[in-house]
């Protein structure tokens, strides 16, 4: 993958359009979810991207490039239980549980 092809950004990473398509094809349609906030500050080397549907119901990704390749996990409710709003979730973005989108449950 390259620049040229439009899929990663000038720090070879993937574009945020490339993300949701990543996310879109590994947990089904995901087209609801509206990016609300993109954190690639709080923490060296982790991205965490925030979005939440019309209804309320919240879905993070964080991407953490400490190591060779990127690693995608997933919060939601599901695997975070206490934290039953979005502006909760937030606040604690950077000590959710994080899964494979796989374990979450929609």
């Amino acid at each position: 993958m390259t620049i040229e092809q439009g899929i990663l950004d000038s720090d070879n990473l993937a574009k945020e359009s490339k993300q949701d398509d990543i996310i879109a094809a590994v947990s089904g349609n995901l087209s609801e979810y509206i990016t609300q906030a993109l954190d690639d500050y709080t923490t060296t080397s982790v991205t965490y991207i925030c979005k939440m549907k019309a209804d309320g119901a919240w879905l993070f990704t964080k991407i953490d490039e400490t190591g060779n390749f990127p690693t995608f996990t997933f919060a939601n409710v599901s695997n975070n239980a206490t934290m039953t709003t979005y502006l909760l979730a937030y606040a604690s973005r950077t000590t959710l549980t994080y899964e494979n989108i796989n374990e979450l449950t929609f």
